[in-house]
């Protein structure tokens, strides 16, 4: 933005000043979650950590930046647990799956309905009540349809696919005593299934 001519900055403010900010929260469901990979420091056994697939909310932060595209902010929550915990390990462990992202979504309007595309990055944290949190970076892809009940409230349906890189490893279950498991994983992934209403201002 430094380097622009003046000129060039002067033709970006009437996009800026004609932006329409929304809020969207929205609930959903995350399926299809990969298993997490760990392997144990001292014996160097292997195991599959399982995660259920359970609801989750979330809202999104933005404004339009033209006629057929859009900015947000993205943040979803999923109180969930583990399937299975691994050997020497507490079992019945829940676990919080936070995403926190920047992304775009592209329209193709057809009167009062809209599919689109959407991607965003960002961050996944992954929080276990027995173990240390481990945030991770993420990338998200989806695909979508509102429907416009007003020129101001939408409602729209969607699937997401999240996809968080973990290819350096850290500890995730532990013990009191020390973490024996670290993770393992070069990708872990989910999708979700997400229901939700657009307010514009």
């Amino acid at each position: 933005m430094r380097n622009l001519p003046p000129m060039a900055l002067l033709a970006l403010i009437p996009g800026f000043a004609q932006a329409t900010p929304f809020i969207a929260p929205f609930a959903g469901y995350g399926f299809g979650t990969g298993d997490i990979e760990l392997s144990r420091s001292d014996t160097g056994d292997e195991f599959d950590l399982g995660i259920d697939e359970k609801a989750h909310g979330g809202i999104m932060l933005g404004a339009s930046v033209d006629d057929t595209g859009t900015l947000y902010l993205l943040y979803s929550h999923q109180s969930t647990r583990f399937s299975q915990s691994p050997p020497d390990q507490p079992g019945d462990d829940t676990l919080a799956v936070d995403y926190l992202h920047l992304g775009g979504s592209r329209y193709y309007p057809r009167n009062a309905w809209g599919p689109y595309v959407s991607g965003s990055l960002g961050l996944t944290q992954l929080r276990p009540d027995s173990g240390s949190s481990d945030s991770r970076f993420s990338l998200g892809v989806g695909a979508g349809l509102e429907y416009r009940l007003t020129p101001t409230l939408a409602l729209f349906a969607e699937i997401r696919g999240m996809a968080t890189f973990t290819d350096s490893s850290g500890s995730l279950v532990c013990r009191s005593e020390g973490c024996l498991w670290r993770v393992n994983t070069d990708l872990w992934w989910q999708g979700q299934a997400n229901l939700g209403l657009s307010l514009s201002f």
